[in-house]
C-alpha cells in the first residue's frame, strides 16, 4: 500500500508550556504541521497573570509546502518571564472538489482526508480538556444534593461529603478557623497577596501555618521557577522567617530561615542561599545581618563556649563554619560576580566605633592553627600594610608586636617609629633601634649608630663604638657611653686577643697613648729598637727613657 502524501503522526497538535528567552520574537518550528497559516492559535501568560490569553502572531511556513512545519513571530521580543502555548485550531471547510475531469483526484482525496484527520486530532485534544460527568449522568453539572458540596473526584465533578472534603483538602473547621482568627499567629496582619498560592494550612497545635505554591507558576525573571515567591514593594517585606527559642523543646536549634543546596552532579553549581540587590539610584543597597544584644556584655577573651547550658552571653552576628569529610576551600571569598564582573573599593571595611578590642583575631596554640597567619599581595603600586594610630600617639606604645607562646614580647615596632628586637628589648625605650644582648645595635640621634652596646648594668649605662658622619659629610668612628644623657664621650680602645693595645683618650689634647705597663726595655732610637731581640717593628711602640714612641724607620 502506498504512503499518503500528507502523513499525520498520532498527536494532539499542541506544544508544551514554553517560555520566551528575552532575546527573540520568532519561535519554532514546532512538532506538528499545518495546511493553512490560519490554523494556528497562540496563547500567552505574562509574569503574575492568572491565566493564558490569545495573542496575535505572524505564522510562517518553513518550506511553503501544502502540509508544512511553521514558525510564529510575536509583535515584540518575548520576555523570559512570559509563558506561551502554540496549538492547532483548524475550522473545517470545503472549497476544492476531488474530481479530475470524469475521474476522482487521488491527491485531492488524500489532502481532504488528512485535513479531516487534523480536525479529529484537535477535537480529541479539546474533548480531553472538557468538563466530564460520571457514567450514566447527563452532560450537565451534578444535581443539587442537600448538605453536599461540589468537588473533583477521580477527574470528575461530583457531590462530596463536606466533612470529608474539608479533611482531605486540609481546610480548617469552623472551630479551628475561629481559634486561628483570635490567635497571635506568625503571619497575623499579612498585607501582601501571593498570586501563586494554591493551598494554605494552619496547624494550631504547634503554631504553624504552611503555604503551598505552584513552582511552575512562581517565577522571577532573573532566577527562573521557584517553589515560593514572595513579592512586595515600598514598606512591605517579601519573605519573613521568625522563630522564638523558649526552651519548651529542650536543647534545640530553631532557625528563622533555612536554605539548603546539595551538589550531586559533577562540575555543576548549587547555592544554599543567594541574595541579589540591584541599585539604580543613589542610596544604600546591601545585605545586612544584625544581632541585637539585650542580655549582657560579650566575653573579652577567645575562645568562648558555644555549648548548651552556658551562662555567658555570646552574640555572634555571623558564623561561617566548615563541616563534612574534607577540608573546605575558604571561609569567606570576596570575588567578582560571574555574569557582570566588577570590583569593590574595600575588601573588608570596619567602622571605627563597631569594634572594641581586636579588628582581626586568629586563635592558635602549639598544636592547632593555620600554617601561616596572613598573606598580603599587591601588584606593586600601593602599600602592602599600613599600621596607623588614629589619635595622639604614645611614643613607646606598640603598633606591631612579635610574642612567644607565653605572650612575652620578642620584637616590636612602636608608635614613635622605634624598633626593638630580643627577649628584653622592650625595656630599651630611648632610641630608634634596640637589639637586646651584647651585640646591640642602637641608633643615636639621626647621624650615628652604636655597635656592641651592653646595658647589663642595673642603671642601663654602657659604652659602645659609634659609626656615623658629621653633618652628613665626614664619616667617623668614635666611642661613647650610653646613659640617661646619651652620647657621653668615652676613650676608644683597640684590642687584640682580649688585651688592650692602643687607647685614644676622650679628653682633648692628650694625644694617643698605650695601655700600661709600658715595654720593659728602653731603646735610644729607632735603630736600636730595630736591632733588639725580638726586634721592634715599624709602626710598633717602644720606650725611650720616660717617653713612649713609635718606630717609623
Amino acid at each position: 500500500m502506498a504512503d499518503t502524501p500528507y502523513p499525520l503522526p498520532r498527536q494532539t497538535r499542541q506544544s508544551a508550556i514554553l517560555s520566551g528567552n528575552g532575546v527573540n520574537a520568532t519561535y519554532g518550528p514546532f512538532a506538528f504541521k499545518i495546511f493553512d497559516i490560519e490554523d494556528v492559535v497562540v496563547v500567552t501568560r505574562p509574569l503574575n497573570a492568572a491565566s493564558f490569553e490569545p495573542v496575535a502572531v505572524t505564522v510562517s511556513k518553513v518550506s511553503n509546502l501544502s502540509l508544512d512545519f511553521f514558525t510564529v513571530t510575536f509583535g515584540s521580543i518575548l520576555p523570559a518571564s512570559t509563558n506561551f502555548i502554540v496549538y492547532g485550531a483548524r475550522v473545517a471547510e470545503r472549497s476544492v472538489g476531488m474530481n479530475k475531469g470524469t475521474q476522482l483526484s487521488l491527491n485531492a482525496l488524500e489532502k481532504e482526508l488528512s485535513k479531516a484527520a487534523v480536525a479529529l486530532q484537535e477535537l480529541r485534544r479539546d474533548v480531553d480538556r472538557a468538563f466530564k460527568v460520571n457514567y450514566g449522568q447527563a452532560a450537565a453539572p451534578p444535581q443539587p444534593y442537600e448538605n453536599r458540596v461540589l468537588g473533583w473526584q477521580n477527574g470528575m465533578l461530583v457531590n462530596l461529603d463536606p466533612a470529608q472534603f474539608i479533611n482531605d483538602a486540609g481546610f480548617a473547621t469552623a472551630a479551628q478557623g475561629t481559634k486561628a482568627d483570635n490567635a497571635d499567629g506568625l503571619l497575623e496582619g499579612m498585607s501582601t497577596r501571593f498570586p501563586y498560592m494554591v493551598e494554605s494550612r494552619r496547624f494550631d497545635d504547634i503554631g504553624f501555618q504552611a503555604f503551598l505554591f505552584d513552582a511552575a507558576d512562581a517565577q522571577y525573571p532573573t532566577f527562573g521557577p521557584a517553589a515560593v515567591h514572595g513579592r512586595s514593594t515600598a514598606k512591605y517585606n517579601g519573605v519573613i522567617g521568625e522563630t522564638i527559642q523558649d526552651g519548651s523543646s529542650g536543647s534545640s536549634f530553631p532557625v528563622g530561615v533555612i536554605g539548603y543546596g546539595g551538589l550531586r552532579h559533577a562540575g555543576n553549581q548549587v547555592f544554599g542561599f543567594f541574595g541579589k540587590v540591584e541599585q539604580f539610584t543613589p542610596g544604600v543597597a546591601t545585605h545586612e545581618f544584625n544581632t541585637f544584644n539585650y542580655s549582657a556584655d560579650a566575653p573579652t577573651s577567645y575562645p568562648w563556649s558555644r555549648a548548651f547550658g552556658i551562662t555567658t552571653t555570646v552574640p555572634v552576628i555571623l558564623t561561617v563554619a566548615a563541616g563534612g569529610t574534607y577540608i573546605s576551600a575558604a571561609g569567606i571569598e570576596i570575588g567578582q560576580e560571574g555574569s557582570e564582573p566588577n570590583a569593590v573599593q574595600f575588601g573588608i571595611a570596619l567602622q571605627k566605633k563597631a569594634v572594641k578590642r581586636w579588628s582581626y583575631f586568629q586563635d592558635a596554640d602549639a598544636v592547632d592553627g593555620p600554617n601561616s597567619g596572613m598573606y598580603l599581595a599587591i601588584p606593586g603600586a600601593g602599600i602592602n600594610l599600613v599600621l596607623k594610630t588614629g589619635g595622639s600617639t604614645v611614643a613607646k606604645n606598640g603598633v606591631l608586636q612579635v610574642a612567644n607562646s607565653a605572650g612575652n614580647e620578642r620584637a616590636s615596632i612602636r608608635q614613635d617609629g622605634s624598633a626593638n628586637f630580643g627577649a628584653t628589648a622592650g625595656s630599651y625605650l630611648t632610641s630608634r633601634l634596640n637589639v637586646a644582648g651584647s651585640d646591640t645595635v642602637r641608633g643615636l640621634a639621626n647621624t650615628a649608630a652604636m655597635i656592641g652596646l651592653d646595658l647589663s648594668a642595673a642603671n642601663a649605662v654602657g659604652a659602645a663604638v659609634q659609626l656615623g658622619s658629621l653633618n652628613g659629610n665626614t664619616p667617623f668612628i668614635a666611642a661613647s657611653k650610653y646613659d640617661t644623657a646619651d652620647n657621653v664621650a668615652s676613650p676608644l680602645v683597640i684590642m687584640t686577643n682580649a688585651t688592650e693595645r692602643v687607647r685614644i683618650l676622650a679628653t682633648p689634647g692628650n694625644g694617643i697613648g698605650i695601655k700600661t705597663p709600658v715595654p720593659a726595655n728602653s731603646y735610644a732610637n729607632d735603630a736600636a729598637a730595630a736591632g733588639a731581640t725580638p726586634a721592634v717593628g715599624v709602626g710598633e711602640w717602644y720606650r725611650n727613657g720616660s717617653a713612649i714612641q713609635m718606630r717609623v724607620a
